[in-house]
This record gives C-alpha cells, sequence and structure tokens, in this order.
C-alpha cells in the first residue's frame, strides 16, 4: 500500500513540474524586424529564428539558427544583404541576453560589387515564457547599432 501512495505522489507530482516547464517554454519560431540607428546610416531588415536546442542547465539555454535579408544605405550608395546567423540566448524568463555569429553576403548597388562579411551581434531581448511579442536591441553587422521588433509561433 505504501509503494501505491508513494508512486501516486510521485506522478501527480512529475505532471504538476510537466505543467510548469511547458508553459515556461520560449516559443521555437519567429519573425522580427529590425532598423539600424546609426546617423548617416540606415539599414531595414527581416528575419527568421528557428531555436532547434533548448538547454536549460547550461549558460546558453537556446541555441538556434537566423535567416534575414535586408537593405543598407548610406550616404549615395547601398547594398542588399542576406545574412545567416549561428544564435545563442540566455535567461529563463522575459530578459534574455542573446550572442550571434554568421555571415552577410552584401551587394552594393552602384558599383556591383558583392562581399561575404562576418555578421556578429550582440544584444538585449524581451520575451515573455509563451508569449508571442519580442523586444530586441543591441549592436551588430550590418545593422550596427538596432531595434527590433518581432513575433514568435509554434
Amino acid at each position: 500500500m505504501s509503494f501505491i501512495i508513494v508512486g501516486l505522489v510521485l506522478i501527480s507530482y512529475g505532471q504538476d513540474l510537466a505543467g510548469t516547464i511547458e508553459k515556461n517554454k520560449i516559443r521555437k519560431s519567429d519573425i522580427c524586424t529590425g532598423i539600424g540607428i546609426i546617423p548617416m546610416f540606415g539599414h531595414v531588415s527581416i528575419n527568421y529564428e528557428f531555436f532547434y536546442s533548448e538547454c536549460p542547465n547550461k549558460t546558453f539555454k537556446r541555441r538556434g539558427l537566423k535567416f534575414g535579408a535586408g537593405v543598407y544605405q548610406y550616404y549615395d550608395d547601398g547594398s542588399l544583404n542576406v545574412i545567416l546567423s549561428y544564435m545563442c540566448f540566455t535567461g529563463d524568463k522575459n530578459n534574455h541576453f542573446e550572442l550571434g555569429l554568421g555571415v552577410a553576403y552584401l551587394h552594393f548597388l552602384s558599383r556591383s560589387i558583392k562581399y561575404v562579411v562576418p555578421a556578429p551581434c550582440i544584444g538585449y531581448r524581451y520575451q515573455k515564457p509563451d508569449g508571442k511579442f519580442i523586444f530586441r536591441t543591441g549592436i551588430g553587422f550590418p545593422e550596427l547599432a538596432y531595434l527590433g521588433i518581432g513575433y514568435a509561433f509554434n
């Protein structure tokens, strides 16, 4: 009888814990827009992020990929760019530190010059667990200093 009581207590505790973990999970996919805010330079982008790994016991709790496209304008020239980055995030609740490293393909419009350059970023992200609204700010390339908002799903 005592084994049955202990077993029922453990099962009910396990179900409660599973509900708590599921409730505090950050969504796996999102779409973010962003603008670069350095004077005399401008950048507008849209990004899709997909998180494929969640490690709650590590410093970087989530890992994923960011795919983005944008337009960069400065002085009398501009470029189109495409970004692919590996992203890592810390934080369990609303506030997250984000770190990314990837590559950017830049195509300058007036000179028809093309480059592939590193695309690092470091920033802050506000996103509630299981929330849909995202606010991002930080520094990176090609955005320089950026502000962005987004929508999370799945």
